[in-house]
């Protein structure tokens, strides 16, 4: 036989042998090509999910005692104080409440740990939310992850639950600084 013939064949040979091997299972080769599965973090969703609708009314209360209290039903934003509803301020609440519906929610926490280890008994922060669907969702938040990156929350359901920290941060700011309407200062005349 001529070389070109056995070199031929040879590979042939090889090929076979190979794709036999290939079929068995739990082969070598056939894990070293295969891609290895990557973790991909499941979309939890939101905590307030967009079907309810736009948040009406609005009520946070701190542990301490200070709260802020927004109602919409007149159609503008109200600050809700002892002395009466004062209009408030609009860019401010309907930034912060827009954040209501992105909520999102980065984990479920499975077993749920005790509510005193992470603020939620008592909680830091209690929310109650009215939207325009006629529901109400009432959660509360507690302290900060350990990374900084989320908040416990936990809602009426028992659920705990870690949600990003930029919008309830927004909304917490409420109460330290509330959205009062600025009215510009009327200018003095002079006096005769």
């Amino acid at each position: 036989m001529r070389r070109s013939t056995l070199v031929t064949l040879s590979i042939l040979i090889i090929l076979a042998g190979l794709y036999w091997y290939m079929q068995q299972p739990e082969n070598v080769i056939k894990r070293a090509i295969q891609p290895t599965p990557t973790a991909t973090k499941a979309n939890l969703g939101s905590l307030i999910g967009p079907e309810k609708g736009a948040a009406v009314r609005l009520s946070i209360q701190q542990s301490d005692g200070k709260a802020v209290e927004l109602d919409k039903s007149t159609g503008i934003w109200m600050l809700i104080t002892a002395d009466g509803n004062i209009p408030a301020d609009p860019n401010a609440v309907d930034v912060a409440v827009s954040g209501l519906s992105d909520l999102r929610i980065l984990n479920k926490i499975e077993p749920a740990p005790d509510p005193a280890s992470i603020s939620l008994q008592p909680p830091a922060y209690q929310f109650s939310v009215s939207m325009s669907d006629g529901s109400q969702v009432n959660f509360n938040v507690g302290a900060k992850t350990v990374t900084q990156s989320g908040y416990y929350v936990q809602t009426t359901d028992g659920n705990v639950y870690v949600i990003a920290t930029y919008n309830l941060d927004t909304l917490i700011k409420l109460i330290s600084t509330p959205p009062y309407l600025q009215t510009p200062t009327p200018e003095s005349s002079p006096t005769p």
